[in-house]
């Protein structure tokens, strides 16, 4: 058995700066998708508080991180209220 580095995408042999990356950005979705279960938020009210698009905010929540440059990141997620 091989021991893990902590870093699942690191374990998958991404290299260490884009392991890194993409760690943080699993993280973000992780916590956006908690915070709108627990508040029971509907999409259009994520777009509204993120000044994203309702599609844009299914995008997201479903998972689909390639759609999001690493610059549009910070800007959307530095929004929430």
């Amino acid at each position: 058995m091989t021991q893990s580095t902590g870093n699942v995408f690191r374990d998958l042999g991404f290299p260490a700066e884009e392991a890194e990356h993409l760690l943080i950005r699993a993280d973000l979705l992780l916590q956006l998708q908690k915070a709108v279960a627990a508040r029971r938020l509907t999409q259009a009210a994520v777009a509204k508080v993120l000044r994203i698009t309702q599609p844009r905010v299914s995008d997201l929540l479903r998972g689909q991180l390639h759609l999001f440059s690493s610059a549009q990141w910070p800007q959307e997620f530095d929004r929430r209220a």
